[in-house]
């Protein structure tokens, strides 16, 4: 079947700054559109001051941006009928591109014009259909993220990568993860983390909407491949795992750790000779909740380190909020970074699949507690009590079950 879709296309200098601009922090006030800069327009030319209708493939359009020496961007607007070719301005051209498709392509952003760099995102649609065509049982269905550009919170249910507990809680989704080809930041949560930190902080009460969310994403990741650049740091950490001294020394971000609220502590160290007397999470967690006292509307931000991984744990009087980098913390083959949101209407469900019943486990913000301890340390706990219950040795319950939460604060420029 050819599907006919009409766009607007203009020819951008290739060393025209992105749309996206570099992120320090997110916006106070979320925008549904992200209009380029004037300074941007003015470097843009039309492709002809005359409106062109002829029928180009894609490929024919390609050719021609590579001959001007240029990128091709494409404007389309979605609309049921075709009344909307004739609403086009007659001062940008106009051209009519045949593609071979037997489905819809990727959905533009609903009641705007989307404007895209044609191959990234002939990328994203594939992408997208390959993620829609995986089984991801313990989800609900997923929204189109083309129909939600700032993106939204929605409660959805997860299961334990061992089977035995179910959450349901509100998530938000960014676009990408770390390992994104955009981000290209594989190694890089550790600078991630600062760079979230600092902007949770300056817009508190806020929470990023999906373009900031991915905008800190690439941002750390480029911080953290600018520390890759530094010999020294390489020949201290060969493996690009730096740690979180390094990351704040380099002063990626204006975030510290006020070590007198920090914590270093276990899971269950009780049960391990080795760990005899060590602070455990519970300890931790207690210290942490604060038993409630909390002020309404302050929060706190910790940067949480586990299992060779980095994430961001802020802690308001009503709620928990875990930032995650790395998509597939939450569950095998999730590819986007998440925001998990415990409040009052979380629930955390035990399952037993062979008598098919539930129970409730806990309600409201402490899932949050549960879902560090269920979802995150339950497998790793459950290997390293079995290789203490047979006294064999090998086992790394210091590197396993060690847990560490680093209280932050914004540092002021003291130049």
């Amino acid at each position: 079947m050819w599907l006919m879709i009409q766009v607007n296309v203009e020819l951008v200098d290739v060393n025209t700054r992105s749309d996206v601009e570099r992120a320090v922090s997110f916006r106070e006030k979320p925008r549904t559109s992200m209009p380029p800069p004037p300074a941007m327009r003015d470097h843009r030319k039309s492709l002809e001051a005359a409106a062109y209708h002829d029928v180009l493939d894609l490929k024919q359009l390609l050719d021609l941006a590579e001959k001007e020496g240029r990128v091709a961007v494409f404007g389309s607007k979605r609309n049921s009928d075709t009344s909307s070719v004739s609403s086009i301005s007659s001062s940008s051209s106009t051209i009519s591109v045949s593609s071979a498709s037997t489905s819809g392509g990727a959905s533009p952003e609903p009641a705007s014009m989307s404007k895209r760099r044609f191959l990234p995102w002939m990328r994203r649609s594939r992408d997208f259909d390959k993620r829609s065509s995986e089984s991801l049982s313990q989800e609900l269905p997923m929204k189109c993220m083309d129909d939600d550009p700032p993106g939204s919170w929605e409660t959805r249910e997860f299961t334990s990568r061992d089977a035995e507990t179910k959450l349901r809680t509100p998530v938000f989704f960014a676009s990408i993860d770390q390992r994104d080809d955009s981000a290209g930041g594989e190694s890089a949560c550790t600078a991630l983390v600062a760079v979230l930190a600092a902007a949770l902080h300056a817009n508190h009460p806020t929470m990023p909407t999906r373009p900031e969310l991915d905008a800190l994403i690439r941002d750390g990741s480029s911080e953290w491949r600018k520390l890759c650049d530094d010999e020294a740091h390489m020949a201290q950490f060969p493996n690009r795992h730096f740690d979180l001294e390094t990351v704040l020394a380099a002063r990626t971000r204006p975030i510290a750790v006020q070590h007198d609220k920090a914590f270093v502590g276990f899971f269950q160290p009780e049960s391990f000779a080795s760990l005899f007397g060590a602070m455990s999470f519970d300890d931790i967690w207690r210290e942490i909740s604060g038993g409630g006292e909390r002020e309404p509307g302050l929060a706190d931000v910790y940067i949480v380190s586990w299992n060779d991984h980095f994430f961001v744990l802020k802690v308001e009087s009503d709620c928990y909020y875990i930032i995650d980098t790395l998509g597939e913390r939450l569950h095998e083959g999730c590819d986007r970074a998440y925001m998990l949101r415990f409040d009052r209407t979380s629930e955390m469900l035990s399952t037993a699949p062979a008598e098919d019943k539930e129970e409730v486990v806990v309600t409201g913000k402490e899932c949050c507690r549960e879902f560090i301890k269920r979802f995150l340390a339950a497998i790793p706990l459950r290997e390293e009590l079995e290789i203490e219950k047979k006294g064999a040795g090998g086992g790394a319950p210091h590197r396993r079950l060690q847990i560490e939460f680093h209280f932050t604060v914004l540092q002021h420029d003291e130049r």
